[in-house]
């Protein structure tokens, strides 16, 4: 006779619901699926796609080739010298409003004269 104190406990462990719970889980990713399809066949449906595109592209848009830069350095060179321009020359920068750019030696210089804007601190006393 088989010693029962090495069989499982019966009271905490079911396996009949451990089967309909595996089973549940299978229908409801079945019935997920189906609705899935059928929400993307309704879609179709509405857009008017009718099969001739997809989600991501349609026969008659061509996708654009890749924007490479043929000489980096020149480039590179080329934008640095449009930057040093602007540094080093005057210009509007919004004429309605009257702002005007000047250049950066110059800017040096006006700041080193008139120093930079500060707030005024009001210093409460204790009384």
């Amino acid at each position: 006779m088989p010693d029962e104190s090495a069989r499982y406990e019966r009271r905490d462990f079911n396996p009949r619901i451990i089967g309909y719970s595996a089973l549940g889980l299978v229908i409801v990713c079945i019935a997920t699926s189906v609705v899935i399809f059928l929400f993307e066949r309704g879609l179709d449906r509405f857009f008017g796609y009718q099969g001739k595109a997809t989600w991501t592209s349609s026969p008659e848009m061509e996708v654009p080739g890749p924007q490479l830069q043929a000489n980096p350095a020149r480039e590179l060179g080329e934008m640095r010298a449009q930057e040093d321009a602007l540094l080093h020359s005057y210009g509007w920068v919004d004429r309605e409003h009257g702002v005007i750019r000047v250049p950066i030696e110059k800017a040096m210089q006006l700041t080193l004269e008139r120093g930079l804007p500060t707030r005024k601190s009001i210093v409460k006393t204790a009384p």
